[in-house]
């Protein structure tokens, strides 16, 4: 997997732009704060397969809402959002391209499997020298 960091303040644009023109097939939501898992609580909150379903989402004052299928299904309340959202694309030879959209929230971290490769292109540098942002390349979309 290759990842990519995508600029913050693109967040909730890209995410609206990928549910929109890509296909989501699995969300998962899982709290990413390590204490929990040393003393065995279940880390896992939201673990959907998304086929025949409906992924979209809802920003507000009071936070960020996860809806499947018009039902909320979990909310953020972004107290706790420090990085924007980063992209991996899938290059096995082997299995065919998708792309996972993922972000830690309020110490749960929520990836976005979709079913086809989200095309990505240059936006910026960073503060180190190999570090770059990309966004989705909208001219490329399926």
């Amino acid at each position: 997997m290759e990842q990519y960091q995508l600029p913050k303040e693109l967040d909730f644009e890209n995410l609206r732009f990928c549910l929109d023109n890509y296909t989501p097939i699995f969300l998962d939501i899982q709290l990413v704060d390590s204490t929990s898992a040393l003393h065995g609580i279940d880390t896992f909150k939201i673990d959907e397969n998304l086929e025949d379903k409906t992924l979209n989402f809802r920003k507000d004052d009071s936070g960020l809402y996860i809806l499947i299928d018009s039902n909320e299904t979990f909310h953020f309340p972004l107290r706790d959002y420090l990085y924007g959202f980063s992209i991996e694309h899938d290059l096995n030879p082997l299995k065919p391209r998708k792309s996972i959209l993922r972000i830690v929230l309020d110490d749960y971290l929520m990836t976005i499997d979709f079913e086809e490769k989200i095309n990505l292109k240059f936006h910026s540098l960073g503060k180190g020298p190999h570090w770059k942002y990309w966004t989705i390349d909208k001219s490329r979309c399926v």
